[in-house]
């Protein structure tokens, strides 16, 4: 339907996609079905309408954004790499985001990465990816503009020992 809408060529939906399209719950019923794939038909530059392609609220409802298998070990590379001062958040992750090379799944989970190590600090977490104090809040506004803010409190660790009990 987007295609006789739109007039341009049929595209199709990767395995990725469809599986999240069949797993969603549509609060809006099949209008908002509708709409997804509009919309993904109007992003993508290709043929095939991939699961970056799609709302978030529909992505993050499948379980907090999974990573492909594929990409399992390149958010490892890439957060080892920050990490060894081989590149910065600009360099390997919001450049690469930006010209979508990179998928929001891998930003999301590098973010989730450095939330684990700062115990949910944020400021500290974009220091650990690089990022300078003074971009702080320019990097935190991209994060939100872009969907790859991670909630920060599964990450706040209480330390309570069992004698403060």
């Amino acid at each position: 339907m987007p295609a006789e809408k739109a007039g341009g060529p049929t595209k199709s939906l990767s395995p990725w996609a469809l599986e999240l399209l069949k797993r969603y719950g549509y609060p809006g019923n099949v209008r908002e079905l509708i709409n997804a794939i509009g919309r993904g038909y109007c992003m993508v530059q290709g043929n095939v309408i991939d699961v970056e392609h799609l709302p978030a609220k529909m992505r993050q409802a499948r379980g907090e954004d999974q990573l492909r298998p594929q990409e399992e070990g390149r958010v490892r590379e890439i957060y080892q790499a920050i990490r060894a001062g081989n590149g910065t958040f600009e360099d390997l992750l919001k450049i690469p985001f930006k010209s979508r090379r990179l998928p929001r799944e891998v930003v999301l989970q590098v973010i989730r990465f450095a939330l684990t190590d700062t115990r949910g600090r944020y400021r500290e977490a974009l220091g650990l990816l690089g990022t300078k104090e003074k971009d702080y809040y320019t990097t935190m506004s991209f994060l939100k503009r872009r969907g790859c803010c991670a909630d920060f409190r599964p990450f706040r660790r209480t330390d309570t020992s069992p004698q403060d009990m």
